[in-house]
């Protein structure tokens, strides 16, 4: 894996994200559906539903436990949101440390209702504690 280091003086360089209560997380996981992107022999693709693991403790997409057929899924928009990491070739992100970064725009058009992480857009904090990610927002 190649890492890509990006230089900026924020709070979000220090790996610390936003709190979320539970019940905030618990709503805004009924609302928004995390998808996976799975790839095939021909190396398209898709994107499916997972059954739900632990929404703090869980890096959702380390050997998710996927259900159903690959889903159809209409971009709306991207936003950029940090993720805490104890090594750069570790991306780890929970249900929880995704859905406490949601965009404003997004509780304002209600125009998505999944979600999953572009995987190729990862980079690392240069301060080595936080790495940084899209997250792709639309509707299934």
């Amino acid at each position: 894996m190649s890492v890509t280091y990006v230089n900026e003086d924020s709070p979000r360089a220090s790996g610390e994200i936003p709190y979320i209560s539970e019940e905030e997380l618990q709503r805004l996981h009924t609302k928004y559906t995390p998808l996976i992107p799975q790839a095939d022999t021909t190396l398209n693709f898709s994107l499916y539903r997972l059954e739900t693991p632990d929404l703090r403790r869980t890096a959702y997409t380390w050997s998710p436990k996927l259900f159903g057929p690959p889903v159809e899924f209409q971009e709306v928009f991207r936003s950029q949101a940090a993720f805490p990491c104890g090594y750069a070739g570790f991306f780890k992100p929970s249900i929880a440390e995704v859905l406490c970064q949601i965009p404003e725009q997004l509780v304002i058009t209600k125009a998505a209702n999944a979600y999953y992480i572009d995987g190729s857009t990862i980079k690392v904090f240069s301060t080595g504690s936080a790495q940084l990610a899209e997250v792709v927002w639309g509707r299934i």
